[in-house]
């Protein structure tokens, strides 16, 4: 979430992304068109709450954690959450400003210490079996 929000630098769309994140299941699929309900739960109020949710979620698919799509509720009507941790990967390879190599290094260890292979090396020797 740190992560998300120093790259989204003056606009923190962290909130905005963990809502979406509850919400998501297996398929990681989320329905956008209660925007007003999204907004609110992602802590947004007053009568600017949905505009500055919408400029949230359109960065967090300008950055590459979900794809939107349009539908019957505009043009954000449909979200899915790509896997944060190859989003994050690509970003940290293609030197994305505002993401800190301290932060990139912190979540690329605690994905190991939980078993997850996101980070592991692609192009890995194969080991010869003899």
């Amino acid at each position: 979430m740190s992560i998300i929000d120093d790259l989204t630098k003056g606009k923190p769309a962290s909130d905005a992304y963990f809502e979406l994140w509850c919400r998501a299941y297996d398929e990681m699929y989320i329905s956008l068109g209660a925007a007003a309900m999204l907004a609110r739960h992602s802590g947004y109020s007053g009568q600017r709450a949905v505009r500055l949710w919408a400029e949230r979620i359109e960065l967090l698919a300008e950055l590459g954690f979900i794809r939107v799509r349009e539908g019957a509720s505009g043009k954000l009507s449909h979200a899915v959450i790509l896997n944060p941790h190859l989003v994050i990967k690509r970003l940290f390879a293609d030197k994305k400003p505002g993401l800190l190599k301290e932060k990139y290094d912190a979540l690329v260890e605690r994905a190991n210490e939980t078993g997850s292979v996101d980070f592991e090396e692609e192009d890995k020797p194969v080991e010869d079996a003899a």
